[in-house]
């Protein structure tokens, strides 16, 4: 149940904010959705799916931050991503089409215990304009290189879409 609750809690968050800018833009837009993610276990590739939620704070109508929030479960393992960086955007009536460099670190556990490691994220999406307060995040595309344990993993990627609220 508290699994549950969690992951409900940035649809919340989503029906609750707000913020449009006078000058054509959204000075805030807050992210939330579901999360797929795909990284080689050195055996073939494993799926694991989830939640992703994101802040971004935009001071120009094409450049702002981000703050990006992911979690992944398959059976009793989990793992956590935990992002910030630049996003360049490019506003359209219809929609927005963004570009990120995320910088942060990843938790991932299970029965045993978790690591935690050094992570990043490099990508895009694309929003579709519902009206001027919310849009709806057809894909995010993210390559996420993980540095741990003296070594790099460069084989994840994670895919989102959800609702935006601007």
């Amino acid at each position: 149940m508290k699994k549950r609750m969690f992951m409900l809690f940035p649809i919340f968050i989503l029906l609750s904010v707000s913020a449009r800018a006078q000058d054509g833009f959204p000075k805030a837009e807050v992210f939330g959705g579901h999360s797929a993610l795909s990284s080689d276990s050195g055996r073939g590739r494993v799926e694991s799916f989830g939640f992703q939620a994101s802040v971004a704070g935009n001071f120009h109508k094409n450049v702002g931050i981000v703050g990006d929030f992911g979690g992944q479960y398959r059976n009793s393992a989990h793992i956590y991503e935990y992002l910030l960086g630049p996003r360049f955007s490019v506003r359209r009536s219809k929609g927005t089409a963004f570009v990120h460099a995320l910088f942060g670190g990843v938790t991932a556990g299970g029965g045993n215990g978790s690591d935690s490691a050094f992570a990043m994220g490099f990508g895009g999406g694309i929003d579709v304009n519902v009206n001027n307060h919310a849009a709806v995040r057809g894909i995010q595309f993210d390559w996420t290189p993980i540095h741990g344990a003296g070594a790099w993993d460069m084989k994840s990627i994670r895919l989102g879409l959800g609702i935006v609220i601007k």
